[in-house]
């Protein structure tokens, strides 16, 4: 991502997917408390609602289905169409730099097929290429699947946040996770994957392993320690 003027000075704007391939630990929460801290901390940030549900969107108090979504974002992520789905949030405070929300739809899910495009998974990216400079963090809530709809999360990402909690089921999802971010960022760097994007006649985004490299947070590497402290029971 270019960078953003911040106090005079050009920082990186940070892109961050939050992501679970299990419902129910905590994800979206872990997304708007996020957003309430770069809020406390006066970052211009955005908030994509990537996730069909849109409980993100509630969570910042923007209404979906009352402007532009992100459904119309993954169809047409030209500049005109990205400001249009993008709603102030109902957090405000005065002298406050503003948390935006791309607002989520349930027509969403019409994107996430389980075998994308090349094409189809830089949408997001380009999409926000066209807003970069406005904000200084960009929040991606993701779906809790490795569909179309996370893969495009990632591929405008510069890091992913695997959500977890100490329980079997949720711990070997974390664990799926981790090796499918790797297989994307692996197939990022790929020569194949290059020549695809090239050949679509747009400028291919520099995800590689520089940039990518620490790309969880957290990385569960004894997730079997985990789970035994949950109570579960391995064989």
């Amino acid at each position: 991502m270019t960078p953003s003027l911040l106090n005079g000075n050009l920082v990186p704007v940070h892109v961050l997917s939050v992501s679970s391939f299990k419902g129910g630990v905590g994800k979206t929460t872990v997304t708007l408390g996020l957003a309430s801290a770069a809020f406390s901390k006066g970052l211009r940030t955005l908030v994509i609602d990537l996730d069909p549900q849109s409980d993100v969107s509630t969570g910042l108090g923007v209404r979906p289905g009352t402007s532009g979504s992100v459904a119309d974002v993954l169809a047409h992520p030209k500049l005109k169409v990205v400001r249009s789905a993008i709603a102030p949030s109902g957090w405000t405070m005065p002298n406050h730099a503003p948390i935006d929300v791309m607002v989520g739809s349930p027509s969403a899910i019409n994107f996430d097929g389980p075998h994308p495009t090349t094409r189809e998974i830089w949408k997001l990216e380009e999409a926000l290429a066209t807003i970069e400079a406005d904000y200084d963090l960009v929040l991606i809530d993701c779906p809790p699947s490795f569909n179309a709809l996370t893969r495009t999360a990632w591929a405008a990402s510069d890091r992913v946040l695997v959500v977890t909690e100490p329980g079997l089921f949720s711990v070997a999802a974390a664990d799926r996770a981790l090796r499918a971010i790797e297989e994307v960022r692996k197939a990022a760097a790929s020569d194949e994957i290059k020549t695809s994007w090239a050949n679509s006649g747009a400028e291919f985004p520099n995800l590689t392993g520089a940039q990518f490299g620490s790309f969880v947070s957290g990385e569960i590497k004894k997730w079997a320690a985990v789970v035994k402290a949950s109570g579960a029971k391995l064989d």
